[in-house]
C-alpha cells in the first residue's frame, strides 16, 4: 500500500509540475485568486442593475462555486493535452503502469486549486458585495465545498479525454464550462430552463452540490442537504468510472491503428 500511494502522488505531482503551464506566480494568482472574484463582481452587479438586488447571494454563490470547474477545467485538461503535445502520451501507453492510477493522479493537487478559488471568491463576496453569512451552516459549507470539487474534478478528467483526442484543451474545456454555467442554475434556475436543459443540469457536476450551498446559507443543516450532497457525490463518480473507460478506449485505439504518439 505505501509503494502505491507513494507512486499515486510522484505521478501526481511530476502531472502537475510538468504539464500544468499556469505553474507560475503571475498566471496562478490571476487564474485562482482574481478572475474567480471578477466574474463574481460582473455577474452579481449585472443582476443588481437588472433589478434584481433580492438575488445576490444567489449570484454570488452561483459564480463563487462556478470557479471551481472553471479553474479546475483549465488545469487538467491542459495536463492531458500537453500529454500528448510534448511526446509522454506514447511512453505512458508503452508502459506496463496502472491506467486508473496514471488518469485518476492527472486531477490532484489541481483540487487545493478549486478549494482556493471557491473560498477566495466567497470571501470577496462578503467584503464587497454583502454576501450574508450570518444563517449559514458552516459544516454544510465545508462538506459541500469538497463534494462540489470532487465533483467538478471527475467531470473535468472525463474531458480531458477529448484534450486529447483533439490535440487541444481550451475548446473541450469552454464547452464544459459552459454546459456547467448554462445548465447548473448558477445564474439561470434549473426550474426555469428548457425543459431538455434542465434534465441535462441533473447530471452535471456542481447542480444538486449548488442548490445544497444556497440552502446552507439560508440555515439548512447539513442533515437537511444530505441527499443533494450524495446526488453530488453519484454524479462525479460516474464521470470518474466513464473518464477511466474511456481513457483505456483511447489507448485501445492508439495501438490498435498504429498511432502511440497521436492517440486517435
Amino acid at each position: 500500500m505505501t509503494a502505491f500511494l507513494t507512486n499515486f502522488f510522484l505521478r501526481a505531482y511530476y502531472s502537475y509540475k510538468g504539464l500544468f503551464l499556469w505553474l507560475n506566480w503571475t498566471a496562478f494568482i490571476s487564474n485562482v485568486f482574481i478572475a474567480p472574484v471578477v466574474f463574481v463582481v460582473i455577474v452579481t452587479l449585472t443582476g443588481r442593475f437588472a433589478g434584481q438586488s433580492d438575488s445576490a447571494n444567489s449570484y454570488v454563490i452561483g459564480m463563487a462555486t462556478y470557479a471551481i470547474p472553471v479553474i479546475l477545467s483549465g488545469g487538467i485538461l491542459q495536463s492531458f493535452c500537453y500529454e500528448r503535445t510534448f511526446g509522454t502520451l506514447s511512453l505512458i501507453y508503452a508502459s506496463r503502469s496502472n491506467r486508473w492510477v496514471t488518469y485518476w493522479s492527472k486531477g490532484l493537487l489541481h483540487y487545493p486549486n478549486a478549494l482556493l478559488a471557491a473560498s477566495t471568491s466567497l470571501f470577496f463576496g462578503w467584503l464587497l458585495l454583502d454576501l450574508d453569512f450570518s444563517g449559514l451552516s458552516w459544516p454544510a459549507l465545508i462538506v459541500l465545498l469538497l463534494v462540489i470539487s470532487f465533483s467538478c474534478l471527475c467531470f473535468c478528467l472525463f474531458m480531458g479525454n477529448f484534450a486529447i483526442a483533439l490535440r487541444e484543451w481550451i475548446l473541450p474545456a469552454a464547452i464544459a464550462n459552459g454546459i456547467v454555467l448554462i445548465t447548473s442554475g448558477v445564474v439561470v434556475p434549473i426550474d426555469q430552463l428548457p425543459g431538455f436543459l434542465g434534465e441535462i443540469g441533473r447530471v452535471v457536476p456542481l447542480t444538486h452540490g449548488l442548490s445544497a450551498l444556497r440552502a446552507a446559507f439560508e440555515g439548512a443543516s447539513l442533515g437537511d442537504v444530505i441527499d443533494d450532497i450524495v446526488y453530488e457525490l453519484v454524479v462525479g463518480l460516474s464521470y470518474l468510472i466513464a473518464g477511466g473507460l474511456l481513457f483505456s478506449l483511447l489507448e485501445a485505439n492508439a495501438k490498435r491503428t498504429g498511432t502511440y504518439e497521436s492517440a486517435i
